[in-house]
């Protein structure tokens, strides 16, 4: 049991669903990010005018 000024401990077994969203968030929006800029980068490249 913890006292007043101790933190109690969290005994998980495994991973949360909150690990597996923050991973997720962690590996799929750099990805997607990645891709957006490759596939805007053209038309940006062509509005200018070049």
């Amino acid at each position: 049991m913890a006292g007043p000024f101790e933190v109690a401990s969290d005994k998980r077994t495994g991973p949360t669903m909150r690990d597996a969203l923050l991973t997720s968030l962690l590996v799929i929006y750099p990805a997607f990010a990645t891709i957006a800029a490759i596939v805007a980068g053209p038309f940006l490249a062509g509005a200018g005018g070049a």
